[in-house]
């Protein structure tokens, strides 16, 4: 795999620091499942709402919680709406999972470089845990990543720092400078940043190179290819608890 620092993609060029723990957004990083969520968010307002929306309107909800995602879809919605949106999105996507996803390109690559050279690896998501898991397992990564941190781990999610601070607790000793967060939207990159966390954007099919720049994204990446370039393995362990 090359190693070599990607120029004209913003952020900085060469490897950022001293690296003992990398934290990985899921959805759209390392399982491309932007497809799937497009039709399931349709599939969820045709049948409970009875209207639809384009698929533009969709993606700025993406990476963030179905709850704010319907909310801001569907103005003025009540509780009792929301939860029927939020279940037949639920059945629809688990129904549909297996055959919507693909994997992100680099995805298993990377991940075997990083723990080849004894980087510890984390998920941080905004969807069920049920569903990382899930998405995991199809990936062939679900004993890589000794941290995943789900919907469920905190009250507050991305962009708020919550779920990487959270996530970064479960490892011995690993200060927020010796650890970095990859994802591919632009409330990764703001949670990296309000966490003290260096935040690499990697291009997806959703946000743009310059939604990545504006959220403070230290590096963007076209894939996760190029991450390596930006990476400097520590020498000491950083499993998780």
């Amino acid at each position: 795999m090359a190693e070599v620092p990607v120029g004209g993609h913003g952020g900085s060029q060469g490897r950022i620091r001293r690296t003992r723990v990398v934290l990985f957004d899921f959805d759209g990083t390392l399982l491309d499942t932007t497809p799937l969520v497009l039709a399931s968010t349709h599939h969820a307002l045709q049948s409970v709402a009875g209207f639809d929306v384009p698929d533009d309107a969709v993606t700025p909800y993406i990476g963030q919680t179905l709850d704010r995602q319907f909310r801001g879809l569907v103005p003025g919605v009540d509780a009792g709406m929301l939860d029927h949106l939020i279940r037949a999105y639920r059945a629809h996507n688990e129904a549909a999972h297996d055959r919507m996803v693909t994997a992100c390109p680099g995805a298993r690559e990377v991940v075997s470089w990083l723990t080849s050279r004894g980087v510890a690896l984390g998920v941080v998501s905004s969807k069920r845990r049920l569903m990382v898991d899930r998405g995991l397992t199809w990936l062939g990564l679900d004993e890589a990543f000794s941290v995943v941190v789900a919907l469920e781990a905190t009250a507050r999610h991305k962009p708020d720092p919550a779920p990487l601070l959270f996530a970064l607790a479960q490892f011995r000793g690993v200060h927020p400078t010796e650890a970095v967060m990859v994802g591919d939207s632009p409330y990764d990159v703001m949670a990296a940043g309000a966490a003290h966390i260096d935040g690499v954007g990697v291009l997806g099919n959703t946000f743009t190179h310059q939604d990545l720049v504006r959220a403070g994204a230290v590096a963007v990446i076209p894939s996760l290819f190029e991450l390596p370039a930006f990476i400097d393995p520590g020498m000491r362990s950083a499993g998780g608890r």
